[in-house]
């Protein structure tokens, strides 16, 4: 239930309440006014003698007696005095309403009093005899709207007011709570997170709710995981980059005693040392900035890229490497595609991951380099699988493998492997150019990774297409 309609509902409910108690109290109310109830009598009673009056002058000296009572005086000067003949004709010209003249006929044909009220105009009627026989009706009317205090009645309003306001009082108090409270749970939660617990957590029942607060509480706690993750991913980084540069740096102390000691031979080797230790800070540096500035969400530059190209130029630059190492490549190719993207983060992805194939794979084996287009002409995809045949990687870790840093426990020791930067690399280069990239273990054995590039509409596919240029390193 969402919650402007669970506010709607609750406003609702309280116009529903108002409006079953008025409806409930308004017989007993209305039973009980003695005021308005005094207003009318004294209303009725005044008209009647009036009339009475009137009638009794013209009885005993005419109709010419009735200027005298035209309208009532200052204390009523809303009162004022019809007589009308038996053709319903006020007898001085005056413009008869309807409802007066229908009363003096009821009078005239009745030879008796009649009273009648209709809203704020009250009516009484009274026949009367000229002395020369002429018979009339004489018809009094006030048109007086009571007043305030004859209307509300205050001694019986007044508790009908506080009682509703009350009633009203505690829906708003249960409403205001409704809201609040868990508005405070989350600001709660914020507070703690400002303060450096990243443990903090809504939960539930705020969590659990299913309108707009209960969807704030899962985003917060969602926001507050992320962050936590982050914070702790940098953490780790912070403590691989400190142990990934301890053993260069300690093999480079000894290689600088060496050299103070002042041997010769022991000087040549501590240069050499000395040389491939920078080398592999360098290489660890460079990697540094490069997944530094992947993460920083670098703006992709956009050319048209032949994958077919990339992919074979390196496989032609890895064959070298995989013959020190004692195994093959082998590209396969089967369709050539050009879609627009970055050559360069596109090479270093492909690179890392098939460098990596290579380093793992055992002597004797071939690692193998895919590129095929799957999918419909609504969600083609251009897929790169490179394979190995290697020891793989345990079923637990695949998900890791494209985190900084991460490496096989076993495979911890720097001659074992590199320093767990390339996969990760590769991943945010290829997540940049909105694709994915997985890891799986072969049945056969061997660890295969697989990237998929979505290819829009302007992406070509085809034997036929024109020129491009190589997919070769940007500058």
């Amino acid at each position: 239930m969402k919650l402007s309609f669970r506010i709607f509902l609750w406003f609702s409910l309280v116009i529903a309440a108002v409006a079953a108690a008025l409806l409930v109290s308004a017989p007993w109310l209305t039973r009980t006014r003695p005021r308005l109830q005094r207003w009318e009598q004294s209303s009725e009673a005044a008209l009647v003698l009036r009339a009475a009056e009137v009638a009794a002058g013209i009885e005993r000296r005419g109709p010419d007696v009735v200027e005298s009572f035209r309208r009532g005086g200052p204390r009523e000067p809303r009162l004022q005095v019809f007589v009308l003949d038996r053709s319903g004709h006020d007898m001085r010209g005056l413009a008869v309403p309807d409802d007066v003249r229908e009363l003096g006929e009821r009078a005239l044909a009745s030879g008796a009093e009649a009273a009648e009220r209709l809203a704020t105009l009250h009516l009484a009627a009274r026949p009367a005899t000229a002395p020369d026989g002429r018979v009339f009706a004489v018809v009094a009317a006030l048109s007086r709207p009571p007043g305030l205090l004859d209307l509300l009645e205050p001694r019986v309003l007044v508790p009908r007011v506080i009682a509703l306001m009350l009633v009203l009082g505690v829906l708003a108090f249960g409403l205001a709570g409704h809201l609040v409270r868990p508005l405070a749970a989350v600001r709660e939660a914020a507070g703690k997170l400002a303060r450096g617990d990243l443990a903090a957590r809504v939960g539930r029942p705020v969590a659990g709710r299913h309108d707009e607060i209960g969807q704030l509480a899962r985003d917060f706690d969602a926001m507050a995981e992320r962050l936590e993750a982050l914070v702790g991913a940098q953490r780790r980084l912070l403590g691989d980059v400190s142990h990934e540069l301890r053993s260069p740096l300690a093999r480079l102390r000894v290689a600088a005693e060496l050299l103070r000691q002042g041997d010769g031979n022991n000087a040549n080797d501590a240069v050499e040392r000395i040389e491939r230790e920078v080398a592999r800070v360098d290489e660890l540096v460079g990697q540094l900035l490069a997944l530094s500035r992947l993460e920083a969400g670098v703006e992709v530059e956009r050319a048209p890229v032949d994958l077919k190209a990339l992919v074979e130029s390196i496989g032609a630059d890895a064959a070298l490497e995989a013959r020190n190492r004692g195994c093959e490549i082998r590209v396969d190719t089967q369709v050539a595609i050009v879609l627009e993207g970055s050559v360069r983060l596109l090479r270093s992805a492909v690179e890392n991951v098939v460098r990596n194939a290579i380093h793992f794979t055992a002597r004797g084996t071939v690692a193998e380099v895919a590129l095929t287009v799957e999918g419909g002409a609504a969600a083609r995809r251009a897929f790169i699988r490179v394979s190995d045949h290697g020891p793989g990687v345990p079923e637990s870790a695949l998900e890791r493998v494209f985190d900084p840093f991460f490496r096989v426990e076993e495979a911890r020791e720097r001659g074992a492997g590199g320093v767990g930067l390339g996969l990760a690399i590769a991943a945010r280069a290829v997540h940049l150019h909105g694709g994915t990239i997985t890891a799986r273990n072969a049945p056969s054995g061997g660890l295969v990774v697989e990237i998929a590039l979505p290819l829009p509409a302007t992406a070509r596919v085809g034997a036929e297409l024109a020129p491009v240029a190589p997919g070769g390193r940007e500058g």
